[in-house]
């Protein structure tokens, strides 16, 4: 009996194992991509964060937090401001798009315009599987924090944006790092 379990607990350990190693990468590769996102922002002429809706506090959000390290950009938060930016972008534009759903309805026609013109485009969503995602030169597919809250007369769940909204003061922080060992 003691060797089964010895035997189950070298198991377990060498699964454990496996496991924080496969995060550890992924975490490491997040990392990188934040760091690449940081020196494209630099760099880029042309810097738009792009939310629609909701989505669109998370780009504003990042246009206010670059602020502190003087980086001043536009947030584009409607489709007004979408068809015009389509028929002036270049290959001197980055578009940090953040959506929740990644909706190809609201993205399709900017982001065609956008690879035809040759920007760079770094999509920020909580969908593995929209459709948009093709788009991306960079992706970061966050983890969605709906959460029913139980017994509750007016809040039923907790807003997934605020994890979009999270990831614009990461965003900021690492440009901030970038600029500290430039």
């Amino acid at each position: 009996m003691d060797k089964a379990n010895n035997n189950n607990n070298i198991k377990e350990d060498e699964i454990l194992t496996e496991l924080q190693s496969k995060v550890d990468t992924e975490a490491q590769q997040i990392v990188d991509k934040l760091k690449e996102l940081a020196s494209l922002i630099d760099s880029y002429t042309y810097v738009k964060a792009i939310g629609i809706g909701n989505s669109a506090f998370c780009a504003n959000q990042l246009v206010y937090s670059l602020y502190s390290h003087n980086k001043f950009f536009d947030a584009v938060v409607d489709d007004v401001q979408f068809d015009y930016l389509s028929n002036c972008l270049t290959q001197d534009y980055l578009l940090i798009i953040f959506s929740v759903t990644g909706s190809s309805n609201t993205f399709s026609k900017l982001l065609k315009a956008a690879k035809n013109a040759g920007s760079k485009i770094v999509i920020i969503s909580m969908n593995n599987d929209s459709p948009i995602n093709h788009y991306a030169d960079i992706q970061f597919i966050l983890p969605s924090s709906i959460s029913n809250l139980q017994n509750k007369i007016v809040l039923n769940q907790l807003d997934n944006r605020t994890t979009l909204y999270f990831f614009s003061e990461i965003i900021s922080y690492y440009y901030g790092i970038y600029l500290e060992h430039k």
